[in-house]
């Protein structure tokens, strides 16, 4: 999707007028020759070399909006890209204001609806060609974009994506209910029914630890768990993961799921908590003891836990708070450490 900064560009002065217009709809920067200082009013960026801008545009802005000739575009940019998973979301847009076309990056990037952004706010023709959009389907990549999911296996995408522009049937197995828009050239099939999945092409959506590679089936996990920790004084990375780890093993929950660690903030200087969400690669989060005492929640206090740290519980409050969800499994004890898994409500 379209987020993040956004450059646009122009070489003329008929293209830097079309630029400010854009800057009084969105939130971009103006990027334009030294030549064409006194051509508009307010702040925009001026450059001397064309080639040393682009460069630095398209290594830190995530969205870029060209106006001027698609050729200059294609040609300038044609030494720096690498991959659609990370290269910057193009569009070029006609001086006139006439059309706005997706070129790069237009599914994970996000250029088609920064595409679709121009017209509905400058009044743009919207020019897209990727094939799922051109026949109305929802591009699988797209999808997972969408809620925030882990794509495996991620050679299968272009696959998915090629049979639904060609109108081939792809079922889908959603833990969630999804609206329609999302579904766009999917049908779908009832959760319950997903043993069938194999006998069909399938994207399947979901928190529980499935295999990908069984049939012609594509998984998506929403990263929307969160897992709360309670633990002893001086407990190590390892003894914590365990924990994580039956814990899923036993919920059939998958690792992949999880968005977020969280904790009470007096165990803000336990090594084994840091440690070991930096080597899960995730963000931990420590409640303060307020904030537990106020949260509101399907969990049962303990008194000893109280009469012990002022609160009467830490991995279901915390992880509640985090999460701003429910708890989907309750305060498992396993050996010196708690864990409880609450999940967030799919942003849709």
């Amino acid at each position: 999707m379209a987020v993040g900064k956004t450059a646009v560009m122009a070489l003329t002065s008929g293209g830097a007028n079309l630029a400010k217009k854009i800057a009084e709809q969105m939130q971009v920067e103006i990027y334009l020759p030294e030549r064409l200082s006194n051509t508009i009013a307010g702040s925009a960026n001026y450059f001397e070399n064309w080639r040393d801008c682009i460069q630095y545009v398209f290594n830190n802005y995530n969205n870029l909006i060209f106006i001027m000739a698609t050729g200059i575009v294609v040609r300038t940019l044609a030494p720096l890209l690498n991959s659609k998973s990370s290269d910057p979301a193009v569009v070029v847009m006609d001086e006139g204001g006439n059309f706005a076309v997706s070129l790069l990056s237009g599914h994970k990037g996000g250029a088609n609806e920064l595409t679709r952004k121009l017209a509905a706010t400058i009044g743009v023709v919207p020019v897209i060609t990727t094939a799922t959009d051109v026949r109305g389907k929802t591009a699988v990549d797209v999808l997972a974009d969408k809620l925030n999911c882990e794509v495996r296996p991620q050679k299968q995408v272009k696959y998915f994506n090629r049979l639904l522009a060609e109108e081939e049937e792809v079922e889908l197995y959603s833990q969630w209910s999804l609206p329609s828009d999302l579904t766009r050239g999917l049908t779908i099939k009832p959760y319950h029914q997903i043993s069938m999945a194999s006998k069909k092409p399938a994207v399947i959506i979901s928190r529980e630890k499935i295999e990908p590679d069984q049939g012609e089936r594509i998984l998506l996990t929403p990263r929307c768990l969160v897992v709360g920790v309670g633990c002893r004084k001086g407990i190590t990375a390892s003894e914590v993961g365990q924990a994580i780890l039956q814990t899923f093993f036993k919920y059939n929950l998958s690792l992949a799921s999880i968005k977020a660690l969280a904790s009470i903030d007096i165990k803000k200087q336990e090594s084994g908590l840091i440690k070991l969400a930096k080597k899960m690669q995730l963000p931990l989060h420590f409640v303060s003891s307020v904030e537990i005492d106020n949260q509101q929640g399907n969990y049962q206090e303990s008194l000893a836990v109280k009469q012990r740290i002022g609160v009467g519980g830490v991995c279901e409050p915390a992880a509640l708070h985090v999460s701003r969800g429910v708890i989907i499994v309750p305060k498992q004890i396993v050996g010196p450490v708690t864990v409880a898994v609450a999940e967030q409500t799919l942003m849709l």
